[in-house]
């Protein structure tokens, strides 16, 4: 994120939107045992510093790459989490200034809390995202 913010806005905008051999994201895996692990975790929230959780081009619907397959079916990530399961993503996350602060105050846990918006058939919602320590 600190590289990503120090960008002019121009190039902020159209990073997301990279093409060709550039294309490529970090992210989680797409796959059945990826799922099992965080389903074991019991994680009530998937979030990251990326533009979009889980690897990208996402191996699902979205993409000809090859990609995760349920039941016949190809799937992203996002699917499964937010549409099957009601569990929140969180994407662009500050986590450098959260750890700077966890540094400076010597405390390493916290309270994380999120309020997305209550939109009737939305897709999306930006984020209210909080740590209190």
């Amino acid at each position: 994120m600190k590289q990503y913010i120090s960008l002019p806005v121009a190039q902020e905008q159209v990073l997301p939107f990279r093409t060709g051999e550039n294309a490529a994201w970090v992210g989680i895996e797409p796959s059945h045992s990826m799922l099992r692990w965080i389903w074991e975790k019991k994680a009530s929230l998937v979030g990251s510093d990326n533009p979009t959780v889980e690897m990208s081009p996402l191996g699902g619907v979205m993409s000809t790459e090859p990609g995760f397959t349920d039941k016949g079916v190809r799937r992203s990530l996002h699917q499964i989490f937010i549409g099957g399961w009601g569990q929140s993503l969180v994407e662009f996350l500050d986590l450098e200034t959260l750890a700077e602060t966890c540094h400076r105050l010597n405390r390493f846990t916290f309270f994380f809390t999120l309020q997305n918006l209550n939109m009737a058939g939305g897709i999306a919602s930006p984020p209210n995202a909080m740590a209190i320590l």
